[in-house]
């Protein structure tokens, strides 16, 4: 289970403590419960339409979805498998690191990571994460996984050593502050991944007007995917991947300046 320490109330951000099978605010009293070795720290007054029927649709789809990643893989329909395993043997880790993954669906990228790392995952499918357990310890890998929401995430500032997520962000209610969200747990000095499929972003930036009337392209797309980003942010870059399927966007979080 993961460290129950580095998780806070992500809607006041008020540190938990444990009692049993329950996480309480100890500030506000509110309660999360703990199932399976699972934290749900999902305050559902803020589930939207669009994050229900997600939900919805992941719980219904979690027994079969890695089989269909695997044909749309297989059928160049789909590369979110492929696009997850390049990503993730092209970085360096550290022994003992916290690497989080949003939007971990099944874990299938857990069998890519080294086994001296602390890999979370987060997903808003309790399905989801029934399935990544169940794989993760097939693959003798110790399960660290909440049930949340990605523009809530429920981890203390400054916390991990690298932040990412694969073929998540356009599913999201409010693009921005997810993205926010992994800037503010990561470490100062830690570099933030976002890879999804270019459809999806084209998605994300309709739906604001504000940002959409300036999206009317892929090429559009990748000049304005930096508009996601916080502006204390540094390093910021956007790019197609090969197949022009999915577009990575990066960016890293300032090291603190001692005067």
């Amino acid at each position: 289970m993961i460290n129950v320490d580095i998780l806070c109330n992500p809607y006041l951000g008020e540190p938990f403590k444990r009692i049993e099978n329950q996480l309480i605010g100890l500030a506000s009293g509110h309660k999360y419960q703990i199932k399976d070795d699972i934290p749900v720290i999902i305050d559902r007054s803020y589930l939207s339409r669009r994050n229900r029927f997600n939900n919805l649709i992941y719980d219904i789809s979690a027994g079969l979805y890695e089989r269909l990643l695997s044909i749309g893989d297989r059928f160049n329909y789909s590369q979110d498998i492929s696009i997850n395993k390049d990503f993730i043997q092209d970085l360096s880790f550290g022994p003992g690191q916290k690497i989080l993954e949003l939007g971990i669906g099944t874990g299938y990228s857990t069998n890519y990571f080294p086994t001296d790392i602390e890999h979370i995952g987060l997903d808003i499918s309790w399905n989801m994460l029934q399935q990544t357990k169940r794989n993760m310890q097939k693959a003798n890998r110790e399960p660290r996984l909440i049930q949340a929401l990605a523009e809530y995430i429920p981890i203390k500032d400054n916390s991990i050593d690298m932040v990412f997520q694969v073929g998540t962000l356009q599913f999201t209610e409010d693009p921005f502050k997810a993205v926010s969200e992994m800037a503010r747990v990561a470490k100062h000095g830690t570099t933030i991944y976002i890879l999804d499929e270019i459809s999806g972003g084209m998605k994300i930036f309709k739906r604001s007007p504000a940002h959409g009337m300036h999206v009317n392209s892929p090429t559009d797309l990748i000049k304005e995917l930096p508009r996601l980003v916080p502006h204390s942010m540094t390093d910021i870059k956007s790019q197609a991947l090969p197949g022009d399927h999915f577009y990575q966007l990066q960016f890293t979080k300032p090291q603190i300046r001692i005067s």
